[in-house]
């Protein structure tokens, strides 16, 4: 047997099973502070989809508007070229080239717009995909003025053709994230 009373064995293991409870509280406690603190505070993305909404309703109606009447010199200059390709004059050709760039710049900044505000943490994935395939949409743009002011129409045609199916592409993300507001930017599709 043992040497020591049992009183004695008994207050020591009061003691260590005292020490481990105050231990573990005290870890518990630390944990819980640091899972207080360290709580993201990126907005929900519901809070985020109404605030991308209202930069929408801001932005979208100056972008379809220049948007369509890119579409309608476009459309016209490419009935030039058709009918009477010599008849067509720089001027004519920058005027419509400087309409494509003024949406290239606009969708650019509707991109910046969204990605100005606060992150959400959840559809991170979805979200680089919207932002992403509006800065194609714009780079394409961009590439159709070019080619426009250079009087290559077949590279013009190549890229009206992708930026058909990259504007598509974006109405599908769009429509995938609910925002409502920034669906009338694809009414002319």
């Amino acid at each position: 047997m043992s040497d020591q009373p049992s009183g004695e064995r008994g207050g020591r293991l009061r003691s260590h099973i005292a020490w481990w409870l105050g231990t573990v509280s005290a870890l518990i406690g630390i944990a819980a502070f640091f899972l207080t603190q360290c709580q993201s505070t990126a907005p929900s993305f519901d809070d985020w989809k109404t605030k991308a909404n209202a930069v929408c309703e801001k932005e979208v109606p100056g972008i379809y508007h220049e948007m369509t009447g890119a579409a309608d010199s476009l459309r016209a200059l490419s009935e030039m070229m058709e009918s009477d390709p010599e008849s067509v004059t720089q001027d004519e050709l920058d005027a419509t080239a400087a309409e494509m760039r003024e949406v290239e710049i606009l969708t650019r900044n509707l991109v910046g717009s969204w990605r100005e505000l606060e992150q959400p943490d959840e559809r991170k994935k979805d979200l680089e995909k919207l932002y992403e395939g509006g800065v194609t949409v714009s780079d394409t743009t961009g590439l159709m003025a070019q080619t426009i002011h250079d009087n290559d129409w077949k590279e013009t045609e190549k890229h009206a053709t992708d930026a058909e199916k990259e504007q598509k592409d974006w109405s599908n993300q769009v429509k995938n994230l609910g925002l409502k507001q920034c669906e009338g930017l694809f009414e002319a599709l």
